[in-house]
This record gives structure tokens, C-alpha cells and sequence, in this order.
């Protein structure tokens, strides 16, 4: 038998999540997702590719495609 504090408990809990906004439980996809088949397994969005360049251009992964070493696999990987 459940106590009266593990009732009234309960009871707030369920009441307090009847207050959240249904938002919450599904998030609204961006425009461009509108453009892609429902098919579609992975699509990445990027506000601003600007900055995301910027920030790629910072890590060592980008130092490597750089590196003259690097050139032949680079442009075979461009080829393909």
C-alpha cells in the first residue's frame, strides 16, 4: 500500500507535467529538412559556414589536408 505522501507526490509530479509545452516533447525541424526526401538518414544544417570554416581551419584535420605530404590521397579523395 503506497503512503499518503507518496500519493500526493505522485500526484504533483503528473501535475507538473501536464504544465509543460508540448514543444518540448517534439522539436520543430528546420526549413531546409522541408527539402530532403523522408528518406534521408543524415542531414547537417549550418547557419554559418563562415565561422564553422574559421573553426575548421584551427584543427589539426585541416592541417593534414594542408600538409603537401597529404596532396596525393587529398586529390584522389576529390577525384572520386
Amino acid at each position: 500500500m503506497q503512503s499518503p505522501a507518496f500519493s500526493v507526490l505522485l500526484f504533483v509530479c503528473a501535475l507538473a507535467l501536464s504544465f509543460l509545452p508540448v514543444s518540448l516533447s517534439a522539436a520543430e525541424l528546420p526549413k531546409t529538412a522541408k527539402l530532403v526526401p523522408p528518406e534521408t538518414i543524415v542531414m547537417v544544417n549550418i547557419d554559418n559556414f563562415s565561422q564553422l570554416r574559421t573553426q575548421f581551419e584551427k584543427t589539426c584535420l585541416y592541417k593534414l589536408y594542408t600538409d603537401p605530404a597529404m596532396k596525393p590521397f587529398v586529390d584522389d579523395v576529390k577525384a572520386k
